[in-house]
């Protein structure tokens, strides 16, 4: 069984399994695995019997690896098929599995793998509409903020909400520069995975057209203050892959993150902003905004 890394240039020709896959968690976002690589871990993809496995190793470690769940939308792997792809491929495990092929296959499952429930990564899913709206009196402290931004910046013509271009990309840059450095000794115990998540954001943003993203800037006075960047996942739901902000701007986070379900996600239901990797403050945050779910993720271990 032959790997392959991969990398940005190789998004046009995954992109036909991934148009179609129905797994909610944003591990199965096609522009991630592109762009979450060459960092901590590297990801590689093989062509299978209907569709496409991926694999991600430790950088440092290569006999750290695992699977995910094989991409295959006209024919979903099952547990014996699982573990026989597992084992072909040369690990023990297949990690970022959703609830629902855990319900869905059960004790047919347990048979094959010792199954545990990895709550670092359950993905916190959300509402389009009560994002792009935020009615009702839950929340009404994000639109007391909201309105003191606006009453700040955008009223007084000082704000303006835009679209990612191509040519955008330097002043991205230069922001995130900023943004990054600012939050250095904020999330020092984050050093590595903030410079990970640095480097796929510059990828991302380096092949926007490629990768098939949208994203919007919020420029105050000009300068690009807030970004967000979203990638398609399922037929009804898209991942908010990215959003940073400067946030000794009061109102300024949630300016961005209504504009940002108002703008990005057309088609869309739902929007996954991804898990809170177990961090206390993440979760208050990703809480203050009632998600409708929060996604359930597995790792199965080979018997």
């Amino acid at each position: 069984m032959k790997f392959i890394p991969i990398s940005p240039a190789d998004y046009p020709q995954l992109k036909k399994h991934f148009v179609h896959q129905k797994y909610i968690l944003s591990s199965y976002s096609l522009s991630g695995i592109c762009a979450w690589n060459n960092c901590a871990f590297n990801n590689y993809f093989s062509v299978i019997d209907g569709g496409i496995a991926v694999m991600e190793s430790h950088i440092n470690n290569p006999a750290q690896r695992w699977l995910l769940l094989p991409v295959c939308p006209s024919a979903e792997k099952a547990p014996s098929d699982l573990v026989a792809l597992v084992r072909e491929a040369g690990v023990e495990e297949v990690r970022f599995v959703p609830n629902d092929y855990v319900a869905r296959f059960g004790h047919e499952l347990e048979k094959h793998f010792t199954v545990t429930r990895n709550d670092h990564y359950d993905d916190y899913i959300y509402s389009r509409e009560d994002l792009s709206q935020l009615k009702g009196h839950k929340y009404s402290k994000k639109r007391n903020l909201i309105k003191q931004f606006e009453k700040e910046y955008v009223l007084a013509g000082r704000a303006e909400v835009r679209r990612i271009m191509p040519e955008d990309v330097p002043a991205c840059r230069t922001f995130l520069d900023e943004w990054y450095e600012h939050n250095r000794l904020k999330f020092a115990d984050w050093t590595d995975e903030l410079g990970c998540e640095k480097n796929a954001l510059l990828q991302t943003l380096e092949n926007f057209n490629m990768l098939e993203v949208k994203g919007i800037t919020v420029r105050l006075d000009g300068k690009i203050s807030g970004l967000a960047v979203a990638s398609h996942l399922t037929s009804d739901m898209g991942v908010l892959n990215f959003e940073k902000a400067f946030d000794a701007v009061k109102g300024l986070y949630q300016y961005l993150d209504m504009n940002s379900a108002a703008m990005l996600f057309d088609g869309c239901s739902f929007i996954n902003k991804e898990s809170a990797l177990g961090d206390e403050g993440l979760m208050r945050a990703k809480h203050s905004y009632h998600p409708v779910q929060i996604a359930p993720c597995y790792t199965l271990r080979v018997r």
